[in-house]
């Protein structure tokens, strides 16, 4: 990885007012997001929520911290540190997302079974996250032939992660559109069909911005796969609340599709402005 093409050398080009362009989009979008979590949610707790927030608020870091490294606005590592640190809060922050919202979708009989993609992140944010740091330090603190040994596992581990956190959400997107899917075959009510339809293409939506960030990746775009990451991070969230209101919605609509468990869960319906009129009790793991 030749370091001194990702960063700006004192004249604006493609990658420059992509830089600019899209980390205005994504800062604009958290603070948007924030907003929204903060009226959205009238009692602040629950895996939900929190993941919600935390990946929300990750976005600001990883936005201002490219853009210090990018820009030199400082000592790099100063903005590889920010930049890191809003990258993992953001990224595992939206597994957490898509996680925490499967109890909608199962039953309380599937708690061993969901327990497999909870591990699956955990792990992942584990190896991922702390490899793929030491090879971004490496590739820039180290001299000579090590730093170039660095650069080269740079160059592949950061692949290998981008790959592997969107298989991850593959698989959390996947199982949410296979309930999406049996909901269909068992829902009556032409509403819940279509709200039903609509939390499918929006999950498919989600996936199809994975692999547009994964063909960025590959076609060697380093500057544009960073900026347009917090762009595409930004829109998944903003998605979520949108299946949120259409969860609610369904529930409204539909008598004979069951949610979740409600043991030891903690969203709820009194911890969401909606009317008094909501029967069905969401609840989230925790």
């Amino acid at each position: 990885m030749n370091s001194d093409l990702n960063h700006y050398h004192g004249e604006w080009n493609f990658d420059t007012i992509a830089v600019v362009v899209c980390s205005s989009i994504s800062s604009y979008n958290a603070v948007e997001l924030i907003l929204l979590i903060l009226t959205t949610f009238t009692h602040y707790r629950g895996l939900y929520f929190w993941s919600l927030t935390v990946a929300s608020l990750g976005i600001i870091p990883y936005v201002f911290g490219y853009l210090v490294e990018y820009f030199n606005w400082t000592h790099l590592s100063v903005g590889i540190a920010i930049d890191t640190t809003g990258w993992i809060l953001m990224v595992s922050g939206q597994a957490l997302v898509l996680y925490s919202r499967l109890w909608i979708m199962f039953s309380e009989g599937s708690r061993r079974f969901l327990a497999i993609p909870k591990w699956m992140i955990i792990i992942n944010a584990i190896v991922l996250h702390g490899m793929t740091a030491v090879a971004v330090y490496g590739s820039h603190f180290t001299q000579g032939s090590t730093k170039d040994r660095f650069g080269e596992a740079y160059d592949k581990v950061e692949r290998i992660q981008m790959c592997l956190f969107c298989a991850q959400e593959f698989v959390l997107s996947g199982l949410y559109i296979w309930k999406a899917v049996d909901m269909l075959n068992t829902s009556n009510r032409e509403r819940a069909r279509h709200l039903t339809w609509q939390l499918f293409s929006i999950n498919v939506f989600i996936i199809a911005l994975d692999i547009g960030l994964l063909a960025i990746e590959f076609s060697g775009q380093h500057v544009l796969q960073q900026t347009v990451k917090g762009v595409t991070y930004s829109v998944k969230l903003k998605l979520e609340l949108s299946i949120l209101s259409k969860i609610k919605e369904l529930s409204h609509s539909s008598t004979s599709t069951s949610f979740g468990p409600t043991n030891g869960f903690v969203v709820s319906s009194a911890d969401l402005h909606t009317p008094p009129r909501l029967s069905l009790t969401l609840y989230l793991y925790a």
